[in-house]
């Protein structure tokens, strides 16, 4: 039960860096595009 625990933690972790690493992408594509056009 306890390792089950330890195992969806890290799953979840792992997708909340997915999440904030494709948002960090969006951001630095956003900036990227504001410098070379403005």
């Amino acid at each position: 039960s306890f390792f089950k625990e330890i195992r969806v933690s890290e799953i979840h972790l792992f997708s909340n860096l997915q999440l904030f690493y494709w948002h960090f992408l969006e951001i630095l594509w956003l900036l990227l595009f504001l410098v070379f056009y403005f």
